[in-house]
């Protein structure tokens, strides 16, 4: 046997390790049925969408036994409760299998209640029962707890919002600023059909009802930017992204597998239905991938600050793998992050017994103001990393959640129920869509063997839970084939990077939920069995579909009051009053201030700078409040009499008070 000489890290050894295989057998992917197309649902609802509505509230828990915990829906949906202990300081593995590991003090996951198949809950108020215990069946005890109630209605028919592209990898695009909808109509190059890219893309409207009007959405050129760039083919496998500060500036990823890959800048030219080269970015337009020019890619582009962010990777020997990091405005390389290549490598067995490796990623990424989400091409890592790089979390194989899981291992394992026949999952992660809070990030496992399944991550990279979109009741969703997720939450929208904000963003937007990849718009015009050929209407196109979808988070356990009280009018700015009364024993109130919808945190402090409770730490909407602090520590211990500091953070809003307790 003949093993590879290569250095890893111990922490990719491990994981390697565990999802190595050998001579195994993987289950195919599943099938899409031949009768798919005609039996698949025919959508009948149109725009206006019904967002889904989770409103939920503090819970008093003393650590002993179960919890009920209370929550109202506007609507039926599948919920789940995620439960964490707020603040832990433990590394190392965790998860089944010791598939996830932890790199850094985070929050981390405790149960999921009822169960990850979730409960049904109707309109209205309801509750979920939480035993008190671990996810191994361990009385957790007293300490600081937060939950998260995530709801996703996948019961009822879908809506029909606007084309999607139908090939593979690209992302759509819901820009609130203009409520245009954009994405590419042909993606990359077909080995199977010979047809080659049209240097198309689609600009849809939001609101558009397309049952009545299928043809509503425009064909856009960008032979212009193509020609400017001579010998570069258009194959993206990222999409077209709008610059988050100029609705004419737009990024298109460009993975054309040699020393054109990168990403092109261009102009819209709206009058002409066009698009024009950003001449004086990078190279005549185009910012290349570093790397080996004869074997290299670019993916997703995030667009964040002023960087422009594009994983890549590459077939050499060993493989490359990385992110990259571009100047927005001019298209110069910044650096390149490859020490997580290793995440992304597989290793296999041939049929000589000698190891092999392969690339396999990263081909996804998320920015947000905590740090990157990155996901691969065909390895069954997810990584989280902070913004200097190092790993946050890693979720590798072993919990059945994105992971190619051989019928051996699997059976070894003891592995099944409703992870399929033989209990092996053939799955992989090519995009990730974290909410907005980055509580959860949801995904759909591409060449799955178990249908059309989504899968949702916690917030320490923790499996959380799975869900199937059934095509005859919810939407024609393809099985094992889905590949687009895209996200609203308050009136902001996001697919990589920096949001898209709506007129009322901060506040429950009309068009809040998930965006996920339907089938071909064919069976939308009921074309089935037609061979739509380039340039017809519905060409390469499918349907993207609002999914409800929300999510709210409470503070579990000895938590303080937070009430609304009256006041002659809505508040015209953010506020934080005195401490009354102040000296205080046992008690203290305080007033606070809230000119608009958004999320507020008010933090009790000691001398020493350390935080002794949260007092708030949620969404709330314009109003004004009172918290009341009875002078217990997160874990409902009874602090030393001293001075305490408490401060408020909201939007761009910060303040900070004193207060003594006397004993």
């Amino acid at each position: 046997m003949r093993r590879l000489q290569i250095t890893l890290s111990g922490l990719a050894v491990a994981i390697l390790a565990s999802g190595f295989a050998g001579a195994e057998t993987y289950p195919a992917s599943a099938p899409v049925p031949e009768t798919f197309e005609a039996e698949a649902l025919r959508l009948s609802r149109t725009p206006p969408v019904n967002p889904l509505r989770i409103s939920t509230t503090d819970v008093q828990w003393d650590g002993n036994g179960a919890v009920d915990i209370g929550f109202t829906l506007n609507q039926r949906a599948m919920v789940w409760v995620a439960i964490y202990e707020i603040g832990n300081n433990e590394t190392g593995a965790t998860s089944l299998f010791g598939a996830v590991q932890r790199l850094q003090p985070q929050d981390k996951f405790i149960a999921i209640a009822p169960n990850p198949a979730g409960a049904t809950a109707e309109a209205g108020n309801n509750s979920i029962r939480w035993d008190g215990n671990d996810w191994e069946g361990n009385a957790v005890g007293p300490g600081s707890y937060e939950f998260d109630v995530i709801g996703f209605n996948i019961l009822d028919e879908a809506t029909l919002v606007a084309p999607t592209n139908y090939g593979d990898f690209d992302d759509t695009i819901l820009d609130l600023r203009t409520n245009e909808v954009w994405g590419m109509q042909e993606e990359r190059f077909n080995s199977n059909t010979g047809e080659s890219p049209r240097n198309s893309i689609f600009r849809a409207q939001l609101g558009t009802d397309f049952l009545a009007n299928p043809t509503a959405w425009e064909t856009w050129d960008a032979n212009n930017v193509y020609n400017e760039l001579n010998n570069v083919e258009p194959n993206s496998r990222g999409g077209l992204y709008p610059d988050p500060s100029s609705d004419d500036i737009f990024f298109i990823s460009e993975s054309s597998w040699n020393e054109n890959s990168g990403v092109i800048k261009m102009r819209a030219n709206r009058a002409a239905m066009a698009f024009e080269p950003v001449t004086d970015f990078g190279q005549n337009g185009l910012a290349a991938t570093p790397g080996p020019a004869e074997n290299e890619n670019a993916m997703q582009v995030a667009i964040w600050n002023n960087m422009l962010i594009s994983p890549s990777w590459s077939s050499t020997e060993p493989p490359s793998g990385k992110l990259n990091f571009w100047d927005r405005d001019t298209g110069e390389h910044l650096k390149s992050w490859d020490h997580i290549r290793e995440f992304f490598f597989r290793i296999r067995l041939d049929d000589n017994n000698n190891e092999t490796i392969s690339g396999g990623g990263p081909s996804g990424v998320v920015a947000d103001e905590s740090g990157l989400w990155v996901a691969g091409w065909r390895s069954t890592n997810v990584i989280k990393l902070d913004w200097d790089g190092n790993l946050i979390w890693v979720n590798g194989p072993g919990d059945v959640y994105a992971d190619q899981i051989s019928a051996e291992v699997a059976s070894a394992r003891g592995i099944g129920g409703d992870v399929g026949t033989n209990g092996a999952q053939n799955g992989i992660v090519i995009r990730i869509q974290p909410d907005l809070s980055g509580h959860i990030a949801v995904y759909s496992p591409r060449h799955n063997h178990l249908g059309s399944a989504y899968e949702v991550l916690g917030r320490d990279g923790t499996g959380l839970f799975r869900m199937w979109a059934d095509s005859k009741n919810f939407a024609p969703m393809r099985p094992a084939l889905n590949t687009g997720c895209a996200i609203i939450q308050n009136d902001i929208s996001r697919v990589t990077g920096e949001p898209y904000r709506g007129p009322n963003a901060g506040s429950p937007g009309p068009w809040d939920g998930m965006y996920w990849d339907a089938a071909g718009w064919k069976i939308l015009t009921n074309d089935l069995g037609a061979n739509i050929e380039a340039g017809s209407p519905g060409y390469r196109l499918g349907m993207l579909v609002h999914v409800p979808f929300d999510l709210q988070t409470a503070r579990l356990g000895a938590v303080t009051a937070v009430e609304a009280v009256e006041s002659a009018g809505t508040p015209d700015s953010y506020a934080l009053g005195a401490a009354y009364p102040n000296p205080f024993n046992p008690e203290t109130a305080i007033d606070f201030a809230v000119p608009a919808y958004g999320h507020v945190r008010i933090d009790v402090y000691n001398s020493a700078g350390q935080v002794v409770n949260s007092l708030v730490d949620r969404e709330l909407g314009a109003g004004s409040y009172k918290a009341t602090w009875d002078a217990l520590d997160r874990y409902g211990e009874q602090v030393s009499s001293g001075v305490y500091f408490y401060r408020m953070v909201a939007g761009d809003f910060s303040a900070t008070h004193s207060m003594t307790l006397l004993k």
